[in-house]
């Protein structure tokens, strides 16, 4: 209409689009006429009618394609986990490929996930697949998230239900082996009496009461305690205190079962007294008193379980008021084969939680808390669960006491039997080491010393302190089970770990004569090989020397003793190394060539440190193992490994044990760096040098009036330390560190068949003078030539 009078308005590229709107007013108005004004009002009104609704439309659209965008790419699943070694990881990614191909997922290490106003506002649902570092704590990389969640729950200031959205999961992983030892039945009884009453103003209050993992006498002793917590909690939940819950961690079908339970976790409800009159009689006295009835009749012990990580997660999210879809599982398998096979069996039910939710999670979730006691025979009411259990519950001691009696007459459950020690994983990984696996537990390895000597390039320390020939030498182990998990352990926990012996065993005939043919055989391999000299070769077939100290702890061996007989009828000498966490055994054994106590540390805390023992009452153990070593006739040791920033400013501390234990030898030996691992924080930098470990030790000597330093293996960065006795190892001057070794089969022999004993110096023999401390060889065999793998010269 106005195409005559309008002008062409020019835009800066930095102006927005009001000040566009404006600037072309401003032209108008000197174009229009008086006169055309009032049309001009009204095309101004329109206009900015026009632009307020376009621009009000564009921020509607951006918003609603954004939310799209967003909801598009919103994960339905999130995925954290908490590893130390690896495997939470591993399941955490394994579970991400099974869900990915119908559901959003994604997989978040706590490590690097910031909870704060994240968790509370998480659409997803967060599965946490945890694990249980030593002592029951998390994964150290990932302590703050535990912390933070840890604080929520004690802070007066944050709101109970700040995760009244989240819906979660947890699968725990821990080690069986770091489980408390069992306690009597009446013990057990004060323990749960105590923990009621410690917790029983926050049950009332609508907290959660913990129970202690419960080890069962039977099934069928399981199964009435299980109906009758189920029962118990229904009663709860209608008392007027609000929501009730009991939780209970782990139960066990004896001692022997570490596999799943399927009813686990805990029950939650809600009502009023008044709607169910039969339930008024009962009182919290009663309720606790049955339970205790029922406790001190169906279970024979509990413990803290080793996944105390994922019990506390659980119980921190319950208690913020979060939505558990799943029971909490806990795995107490320390073979990975095992430990998927678990979790697999959780992760379908998992997967089926998430196929029954509607349209992959386009609607508000159903936040009922699962019952894991939940019967799929059991189609009464609540009401009806608490009318029955109210009328039957004088009859519980009863029925126990006739099930118990039913017991002997039972068909034997699946967990009575005897396991094998190693797993087709375990065989698979320890043979790709090198290990030529004897029997069910026991194996043997070729000593890389014992490949020098064959060549003429030396042998090892224990050539240069006490003369064994290292061609001759088998370094074997009846037991590759441990029961501690060494931060610098050369295995990396490939081993399995226990503190009892609790798989099938294998005679002592056996693993001798498969050893030494496994030896044997790995020996053979070297024939024609360049290097090896052919008498050596010859040699070499005839073992004269046992090193008990391959892996593992020999000591756990039932029939070590009678091993160690057969032994030395073959004129095979042992040196047998036990980590001082089973003194007894170490009492009943037999004398062998020379016993070591493996004392890693000087004080409680640095060996818990570096030992991380799976004995809780490890220091006493180690006391008790030094006490006995001192009353032992024979030639005992200490070996000492130096960890640089671990134990070597504990001088003072070790001349204490070493006045305390009275060896005859203390060696003390700089750690092996074997590479990276996810169980140890071992680097280079921990690794001492030669210097080091000589200032160590005269620091030590110094502080020791009946010690000196004795020989030196500069290559095996060992140094040795002897006894100054006039009676042992220093005559008129002369080192006595060397073994006679035909003397001592032959006091052996007596001992077996007449019960003689006999002492250290009646098998010593001189040391060479090679081999002393301070000599030009430092510890190398003159006959032998030293070989570098580079030369010295480039």
């Amino acid at each position: 209409l106005y195409s005559n009078k309008l002008c062409h308005v020019e835009l800066d590229n930095t102006e927005n689009i009001w000040k566009a709107y404006y600037k072309m007013f401003e032209r108008i108005l000197h174009v229009f006429s008086p006169s055309d004004m009032i049309t001009f009002n009204l095309c101004e009104s329109v206009l900015i009618i026009v632009g307020i609704s376009t621009a009000l439309i564009v921020i509607l659209l951006y918003i609603i394609m954004k939310k799209k965008e967003k909801e598009e790419h919103r994960e339905d699943v999130k995925i954290f986990f908490a590893s130390q070694s690896g495997n939470a990881q591993k399941l955490a990614y394994n579970l991400h490929s099974r869900l990915k191909s119908t559901f959003s997922t994604a997989v978040f290490d706590l490590q690097h996930y910031d909870p704060e106003g994240h968790l509370e506002n998480e659409q997803a649902v967060c599965i946490f697949i945890v694990s249980t570092y030593v002592d029951g704590q998390c994964p150290e990389k990932c302590r703050w998230f535990f912390k933070w969640l840890e604080e929520c729950v004690s802070d007066f200031r944050v709101q109970k239900s700040i995760l009244s959205n989240l819906r979660f999961a947890v699968f725990g992983l821990g080690d069986k082996a770091y489980r408390s030892t069992f306690n009597k039945r009446s013990v057990n009884w004060g323990r749960f009496r105590l923990l009621f009453r410690v917790h029983q103003r926050d049950f009332l209050a609508g907290g959660v009461v913990e129970i202690q993992r419960l080890y069962f006498k039977n099934w069928i002793a399981e199964h009435i305690f299980i109906s009758f917590a189920y029962k118990l909690t229904t009663i709860i939940s209608f008392l007027p205190f609000g929501i009730g819950a009991i939780f209970v961690e782990n139960i066990i079908i004896r001692e022997t079962n570490f596999r799943q339970s399927p009813f686990q976790g805990g029950i939650f409800g809600r009502g009023i007294l008044s709607r169910y009159c039969h339930c008024g009689q009962l009182n919290w006295i009663s309720i606790f008193q049955i339970f205790f009835t029922i406790i001190n009749n169906c279970i024979i012990g509990h413990a803290v379980f080793c996944g105390n990580v994922a019990i506390n997660l659980s119980k921190h999210l319950l208690l913020l008021k979060a939505n558990n879809i799943l029971p909490l599982y806990l795995t107490e398998e320390d073979n990975f084969d095992h430990i998927q096979s678990d979790f697999f069996k959780w992760s379908l039910q998992l997967i089926k939680y998430l196929e029954d939710c509607s349209s992959k999670f386009s609607s508000v979730h159903d936040n009922k808390r699962v019952s894991v006691w939940h019967d799929e025979n059991e189609n009464s009411s609540d009401a009806e669960d608490a009318e029955n259990s109210a009328n039957n519950v004088g009859d519980i001691e009863d029925i126990c006491e006739r099930y118990e009696l039913m017991h002997f007459t039972n068909v034997t459950n699946d967990s009575d039997k005897i396991k094998e020690m190693l797993t087709p994983t375990l065989k698979k990984s320890l043979t790709k080491q090198g290990y030529h696996l004897v029997g069910t537990h026991s194996g043997v390895k070729i000593c890389r010393w014992t490949k020098s000597m064959l060549r003429g390039r030396g042998g090892c320390y224990k050539h240069t302190f006490y003369g064994i020939n290292s061609h001759q030498c088998m370094e074997m182990t009846p037991s590759l089970a441990c029961a501690n998990k060494c931060v610098f352990c050369w295995r990396h926990h490939s081993n399995p770990v226990g503190t009892e012996w609790k798989w099938k065993t294998d005679s002592a005939e056996k693993i001798l004569f498969d050893s030494l043919e496994g030896h044997k055989k790995m020996v053979r391999q070297f024939r024609g090989v360049p290097g090896v000299k052919d008498a050596r070769f010859e040699e070499s077939s005839t073992v004269r020397h046992c090193a008990l100290s391959l892996v593992g702890e020999p000591i756990m061996y039932p029939h070590i003793n009678e091993l160690i007989s057969k032994m030395h009828s073959l004129n095979i000498s042992t040196f047998l190394v036990t980590n001082a966490q089973f003194p007894s055994a170490i009492e009943n054994l037999i004398p062998v060539t020379q016993l070591y106590l493996s004392v890693d540390a000087a004080s409680k805390e640095s060996l818990k440190e570096i030992d991380r023992p799976l004995f809780r009452d490890f220091w006493q153990r180690l006391m008790n193992s030094i006490d006995i070593l001192r009353d032992k006739k024979q030639r005992t040791v200490y070996r000492l490994t130096l960890v640089n920033q671990y134990n070597m400013n504990e001088v003072s501390q070790y001349a204490s044990l070493i006045k305390r234990g009275q060896p005859d030898f203390v060696e003390v030996k700089g750690v092996t760096y074997c590479g990276d691992s996810k169980n140890s924080k071992i680097t280079m930098a921990n690794v001492p040098w030669h210097a080091d470990v000589v200032d160590f030790v005269q620091q030590l000597v110094f502080q020791l009036d009946d010690y000196e330093i004795a020989a030196e293996h500069e290559h095996s960065n060992c140094v040795l330390i002897a006894k100054l006795n006039v009676t042992i190892f220093k005559i008129n001057g002369q080192w006595y560190t060397w073994i006679d070794y035909e003397k001592f089969f032959s006091l052996a022999e007596r001992f077996k068949k007449d019960g003689i004993s006999f002492t250290s110096y009646d098998y010593m023999a001189k040391t060479p003078d090679w081999a002393l401390f301070g000599a030009s060889q430092r510890g190398f065999d003159p006959e032998d030539q030293r070989w570098y793998r580079k030369s010295k010269d480039s």
